[in-house]
């Protein structure tokens, strides 16, 4: 990566916001992870970095922080375990105790998270739990990491034989120290270890009453410390199971690093997945405190809304006003312009920061419906040394900067280069500002610029894919209110300030006309093109505040349709199951012979449909268009031409065919033609027929069904012939086993609109049939 992109994210300030981030993690390595992010380019990698943020920050809201007490670097010791004949030291092997506990403790925390949390959830299966090597240091250390007893049969056998060794020596010291011969130099009844032997305090004058070998004297010189000679043997044997004992620890070591070495790839891997938790885990703190959102990946450009600069929002004494850095993808040139102090740098370096702060996965102090694009570059140019505040480097610094950018700057690299054309004279400094401008455009780069120049605004203003921007500056308080102007230049105010601190009026005035004359009018432009915008945001306002009103009456009426809806279910519920009821009357009635016409059960039936109608004040087919008297139908059921004659009665309408009035349901009807006005219709005596909507089947066929699925469709059968007019119906059955047809004459000796049955005749189908009469009207 070239020195001027590294050098672009140090002026764009983000290792301060990294170290600012970084502060949140609750572990060295976490800190180091945040420490070390670097802008990537993969969009879907990005993107699911900035899932697993928001993941973590509903954690934290939810049920709070993960503990990573205990994690520590351990680079050194896994490289130190690379070495096949390497023994960790006891810290080394209470760290890896530690990061066994760590990884335990948060795989256990993973576990209890919801499914939804799928990025987190993921981490569990990266997590080993090495539950052999956990019992294995717990069995070999205690709880400050030193080695037991116990760990091994050789320091049982030591510790054993020390023991007793201990026991025989403190006893022979405890008999010399008691001798009544001794009592008048033993300077106390006290026995000690001096130079890892067991020895007695005397005083000087002992010799003569003890033999023994000096090991040391008091700082006093008042006492002196003996090993008796009769304790010398033992002492010897004490330091030499000393040795054995600090070999056998040794040995315990070695063993502990060959076992954690066997598991070197799983501790590198549980290391490595809770550091990148750590480090997410304080990303989430700080998007927590800092009240960040994650911005969407737009294909291009940004739209970066209510923005708030990281270090800023870390200055307790700086009242942060959020602002929108907006460049649309028809965008490729944003020109900042305005008065000093305006936020113009601010904004700047808004429009690079947040872009690196997405690209490393971190969350932005932005309102939600960001935008932000995935640039493959970002360079800069905003001085030497240069923080929010400004400081202005030499002209010659910003061309050797700006040359480094025009030989690199390609397709989909964002370019923001702060008081462009500056520090030289206006009229050069702006043509070779519009030159550089030129250029970027031509690469497809994006640029932001910041620029007090008029010539530059006028540039913006008449060259495509270029947008004006301006700081707005309050006009009577000349205070930045840090608020972007789109698609509006600005203004430097310097004349504004100079009449308010009270300089004569024919100077204020001779200055307005000059900086207008020199401007070409532009001034008033731009003061007509200001009060034009507030007019629009007055009306942006108004129209917000009709939308919000709309919005709360639309609420309320979807509320109020959901209740009419849930009456009128209760309502239709309540009619249907009245009209079952109905109808399960209406069968057995026919069952039992009470209804014995057609027409009783289709009074019944329209009765029950008119009610209905009635209580739900709704149509319950939809309404078709009224044919006129005297129109040309066409009968579908029965496929024959007539005059309508009359409007419907009890459902049904009259119809002339030929000199026969046939009455049929509307429904049954197709328009040919609409009735001529002049023409009066027949006067002549017709003979009327009702029949039904559509012709009934006589007959039905049930071979092959068993008979309780044949029973069902023969009663069918006769209650669509009786609704239909029909005396008879032929029922086929085959001729079989003969079970099927004695069922069927079963059934029908006890229906109630069953006068008779028979078999067919040999021209009717024998018997494979039989024939039915049915009850007339």
């Amino acid at each position: 990566m070239s020195d001027v992109v590294i050098d672009s994210i140090k002026a764009l300030e983000l290792p301060g916001v990294l170290e600012e981030v970084s502060a949140h993690a609750r572990s060295m390595p976490g800190k180091l992870r945040v420490l070390n992010s670097f802008p990537l380019t993969d969009s879907s990698i990005i993107e699911k970095k900035l899932k697993m943020a928001l993941e973590m920050k509903e954690v934290l809201n939810l049920y709070g922080a993960f503990s990573f007490s205990g994690l520590v670097p351990l680079e050194g010791v896994f490289e130190k375990l690379s070495g096949l004949s390497s023994v960790l030291d006891p810290e080394e092997i209470l760290a890896i105790r530690d990061l066994l506990a760590v990884s335990s403790t948060v795989k256990r925390r993973i576990e209890d998270l919801e499914e939804r949390f799928e990025l987190i959830k993921l981490y569990f299966d990266r997590l080993m739990s090495l539950g052999q090597l956990k019992a294995v240091l717990k069995r070999s250390l205690d709880e400050n990491g030193a080695v037991k007893p116990n760990a091994s049969p050789e320091l049982i056998r030591i510790s054993d034989e020390i023991s007793a060794l201990r026991g025989r020596i403190h006893k022979r010291l405890d008999k010399i120290v008691r001798d009544r011969e001794l009592a008048r130099v033993v300077q106390e009844d006290y026995v000690t270890v001096r130079n890892d032997r067991y020895v007695i305090l005397l005083r000087p004058e002992f010799k003569g009453l003890m033999n023994g070998i000096v090991h040391d004297h008091s700082r006093s010189g008042s006492s002196v410390y003996v090993e008796p000679f009769d304790v010398v043997e033992n002492n010897n044997r004490m330091a030499s199971l000393a040795d054995e004992e600090r070999d056998a620890i040794l040995q315990v070591y070695r063993k502990l690093s060959e076992e954690i070495r066997a598991s070197l790839e799983h501790l590198i891997g549980n290391f490595e997945a809770l550091s990148e938790l750590d480090a997410y885990q304080a990303k989430a703190e700080y998007a927590i405190k800092t009240d960040c959102n994650s911005p969407e990946l737009s294909e291009d450009g940004f739209r970066i809304i209510g923005a708030r600069h990281p270090l800023l929002l870390a200055a307790d004494d700086v009242n942060v006003v959020p602002m929108d850095v907006i460049q649309d993808s028809d965008t490729l040139v944003t020109i900042i312009s305005g008065p000093n102090m305006g936020g113009k740098t601010v904004a700047l370096k808004i429009a690079g920061l947040f872009p690196l702060m997405t690209a490393c996965g971190l969350l932005t102090p932005a309102k939600e419906g960001t935008k932000i694009g995935i640039f493959s570059r970002i360079m800069v140019d905003i001085g030497d040394e240069q923080d929010i505040r400004g400081r202005v480097s030499s002209f010659s610094g910003h061309l050797v900067r700006i040359k480094t950018i025009l030989e690199l700057v390609q397709a989909g690299d964002l370019v923001l280069l702060d008081e462009l054309g500056g520090f030289t004279d206006p009229d050069e400094g702006a043509a070779l500002a519009m030159a550089i401008i030129d250029e970027l455009k031509s690469k497809q780069a994006h640029v932001v610029v910041t620029t007090h120049l008029t010539q530059l605004k006028a540039y913006a203003l008449s060259t495509s894919q270029t947008k004006n921007v301006s700081v707005e500056f309050h006009p009577a308080t000349l205070k930045p209110t840090f608020r972007l102007l789109y698609d509006l230049p600005g203004e430097s105010h310097a004349i504004t300030t100079a009449e308010t601190m009270g300089l004569p009026p024919n100077v204020i005035m001779a200055a307005r006309h000059y900086a207008d004359t020199a401007a070409g009018g532009s001034a008033a432009l731009i003061a007509s093109l200001r009060e034009k915008l507030a007019s629009l945001d007055r009306t942006r306002e108004d129209i917000e505040i009709l939308r919000n009103t709309i919005d709360r009456e639309l609420t309320e009426t979807r509320e109020r349709r959901a209740e009419l809806v849930e009456t009128f279910r209760k309502e239709a519920s309540e009619l249907i199951r009245k009209a079952e009821k109905d109808l399960s009357g209406l069968k057995q009635s026919l069952k039992s012979g009470q209804v014995k016409s057609g027409r009783e059960i289709q009074d019944k039936i329209l009765e029950i449909k008119q009610e209905i109608v009635k209580k739900l004040e709704i149509p319950l087919t939809k309404p078709k268009k009224l044919l006129e008297q005297g129109a040309t139908v066409r009968i579908k059921s029965l496929g024959k031409q007539g005059v309508l004659r009359s409007s419907a009665e009890r459902g049904k309408v009259d119809v002339m065919v030929g000199n026969v009035t046939i009455r049929v349901d509307p429904e049954d009807l197709t328009l040919i033609k609409i009735p001529d006005s002049k023409k009066n219709s027949s006067k002549k005596s017709i003979l009327g027929v009702d029949i039904p909507r559509a012709t009934p089947k006589w007959e039905v066929n049930v071979i092959g069904m068993r008979v309780e699925d044949a029973l069902p469709v023969v009663e069918k059968a006769i209650d669509n012939a009786i609704l239909g007019g029909l005396t008879s119906l032929r029922i086929i059955h085959g001729k079989g086993t003969g079970r099927l047809r004695q069922a069927i004459a079963e059934y029908l000796s006890t229906h109630a609109l069953v006068l008779g049955s028979r078999l067919g005749l040999p021209q009717e189908g024998g018997a494979g049939a039989t024939i039915v009469d049915l009850r007339p009207e």
